[in-house]
C-alpha cells in the first residue's frame, strides 16, 4: 500500500500526461492508492485532465420488484438509537474507483479510452474537494482503490487499510456493488453509491445510500412539470408500437389520478408504427391540437432507443406546422448528439435531468478556473460529480457521524453540478414479515427540468 500525498507541484508541460503516469504507476505498485486530508497536515491527490468531450450515458436504471423472503433469510435491522449524532475528529472513507490502472499503463494517452478517461477526472473533482474540506477543517483520510484491478472487492474491503472505514463509496459495476452493499449492510458501514440508481441492489438495508434519482422518480418529475403548466387532454403519452412502452405510462397516469383524484383518469396515449417514421410521409399528423399546445412525452431513455427518439422529434419538427409543440423528455435527449439546438427551439423541448452545471453561477466559475489552474484542462461533468460526491459525503459525516444517512433528509444541499434530497426508501410490502415501514434504503429524489432559452441551458423555475 502506498501513501501519495496531496500536494504535489503544478508541473509544466502536459500536466495531465505527468498526472496520470503518478496515478498509474502507484496502482502498478500497489494495486491501490491513498489519499489523505487532515485538519492541519492535509493530503489530496491531483488529477490532471486534457480538453473534455460530451459523452453519452448508458446507465440503467431498474423500477422496483418485490419478492417474498423468510425471516431467518433476512433478520430485521435493529435500528436502535441510530440516529444518535455521535461525531469524531476524523473519518476514514474508501473511494473504489475502476480506473483500470493495467489497461491505462499500456494506452499512449488515456484519452483514447473514454471509461478511464472519465474516472481520472471524477477522481480531479474528489480532490479538489479534499482541499476544500481541507480549509473547513474537517479531517478525512481516503483510501483509493482500483477496484477494476480485482474481483474480489470484500478482500479490499477487509484489508488492514479499509477495513475500519466509516463509508465506503463505490464500486462502479452492479456486480461489485452488490458485494460491497453486503459487506457494508454485515459490518455496518454506509455504502454510497454515485454512479448508479437500482431498487434490485439491496433491501431492507439502511446502510445503502444512492446518489442517483430512480427512474420512476423521473417519470414523476416529468408528469409533474407537465400538469403544472398543462391540461391533461393536451398531452400524449408516446409510446413505439408492438413494444412494452405502455408499462412505462402508468407513472403518468398514478400521477394525474393523484393530482385530479380521479382513479380512472389517464392521458392520451399515441403508439407510433416504426416504419412510418422511417418511411411513411406522416405520423403525427391527426393528432396535433389547432387551438391549444399540443404536448409530447416521450420516456424512452436507454442508448438503445436513440434512433427511435430521435426520429420521433424529426417527424414532429416536420409535421406540427405552425402548431405549438412541446416536447418533454429523458436526459438522453439532451446527451445525444444527433439532437441539434434547432430540436430545443422548434419543439420547446424540456429535458429530466439530475445533474445541470449553471455555467453562470460564481461557485461554477470559481471550480472552473481552479481545475484549469491546476489540471491544464476544464472540468467534465464527470469531475463536477466528484467534487459534488466527495464535498457532500464529507461534509454529512463531519456534521453527524458515521450514521449520517439517517440525517439526510433535514436538507437538499445544491452542489457545482447536483442538488442532493435525500430521502428513505421504504419496505412498501406487508408480505416482508413485518418489516414493512422500514427503511429500505436511501436514495436521492431531486430532479431538475431543463430547458433551452435560445442562448444557453436553463432549469424550468
Amino acid at each position: 500500500m502506498i501513501s501519495v500525498q496531496n500536494h504535489l507541484q503544478l508541473l509544466n508541460g502536459s500536466k495531465i500526461l505527468l498526472f496520470c503516469l503518478f496515478v498509474f504507476g502507484i496502482a502498478s505498485c500497489g494495486g491501490s492508492k491513498k489519499a489523505v486530508s487532515k485538519k492541519k497536515d492535509t493530503r489530496s491527490t491531483k488529477v490532471v485532465k486534457n480538453k473534455p468531450k460530451k459523452k453519452k450515458s448508458s446507465t440503467v436504471i431498474d423500477t422496483v420488484q418485490w419478492t417474498e423472503v423468510s425471516k431467518e433469510e433476512f433478520p430485521p435491522i435493529s435500528e436502535k438509537n441510530v440516529e444518535a449524532i455521535d461525531t469524531k475528529d476524523s473519518y476514514k472513507v474508501s473511494l473504489l474507483i475502476p480506473f483500470d490502472a493495467a489497461k491505462a499503463n499500456r494506452l499512449t494517452s488515456i484519452e483514447n479510452d473514454r471509461n478511464i478517461y472519465r474516472f481520472v477526472n471524477y477522481y480531479g473533482g474528489v480532490n479538489l474537494a479534499l482541499q476544500d474540506l481541507e480549509q473547513d477543517g474537517i479531517s478525512l483520510l481516503v483510501n483509493v482503490e482500483d477496484s477494476k484491478s480485482t474481483e474480489n472487492v470484500t478482500s479490499i474491503l477487509k484489508s488492514s487499510s479499509n477495513r475500519d472505514a466509516d463509508v465506503i463509496v463505490g464500486p462502479y459495476t452492479n456486480d461489485k456493488l452488490k458485494e460491497a452493499i453486503q459487506y457494508g449492510k454485515e459490518n455496518e458501514i454506509p455504502v454510497v453509491s454515485p454512479w448508479r440508481a437500482s431498487s434490485k441492489l439491496t433491501k431492507n438495508n439502511p446502510y445503502y445510500v444512492q446518489l442517483r434519482p430512480m427512474l420512476d422518480e423521473h417519470y414523476y418529475k416529468l408528469a409533474e412539470s407537465v400538469l403544472s403548466r398543462f391540461s391533461a387532454d393536451q398531452v400524449f403519452l408516446i409510446g413505439k408500437e408492438g413494444s412494452k412502452d405502455k408499462a412505462r405510462f402508468k407513472y403518468f397516469n398514478k400521477v394525474l389520478r393523484e393530482r385530479n383524484g380521479d382513479r380512472t383518469a389517464s392521458f392520451p396515449e399515441y403508439m407510433v408504427n416504426s416504419d412510418s417514421l422511417k418511411m411513411g410521409e406522416t405520423a403525427f399528423d391527426s393528432i396535433f391540437h389547432v387551438d391549444k399546445a399540443s404536448v409530447f412525452i416521450i420516456p424512452n431513455w436507454k442508448g438503445a432507443d436513440e434512433d427511435f427518439i430521435y426520429s420521433c422529434l424529426r417527424k414532429l419538427r416536420v409535421e406540427k406546422g405552425p402548431n405549438t409543440v412541446y416536447v418533454f423528455g429523458m436526459p438522453i435527449m439532451l446527451e445525444s448528439e444527433r439532437v441539434s439546438y434547432d430540436y430545443f427551439r422548434n419543439l420547446n423541448l424540456h429535458v429530466v435531468r439530475s445533474k445541470f452545471v449553471d455555467q453562470e453561477n460564481s461557485k461554477v466559475k470559481s471550480f472552473r478556473r481552479r481545475y484549469y489552474d491546476q489540471y491544464g484542462a476544464l472540468p467534465t461533468k464527470d469531475a463536477y460529480d466528484g467534487y459534488d460526491m466527495m464535498y457532500y459525503i464529507g461534509n454529512k459525516l463531519n456534521t453527524y457521524g458515521k450514521n449520517f444517512q439517517y440525517h439526510l433528509n433535514k436538507s437538499a444541499d445544491q452542489m457545482l453540478q447536483t442538488t442532493y434530497r435525500i430521502d428513505q426508501e421504504v419496505v412498501k410490502s406487508s408480505s416482508e414479515l413485518g418489516m414493512k415501514g422500514k427503511v429500505n434504503y436511501f436514495a436521492n429524489k431531486h430532479l431538475d427540468i431543463i430547458r433551452f432559452d435560445g442562448t444557453k441551458f436553463v432549469r424550468v423555475r
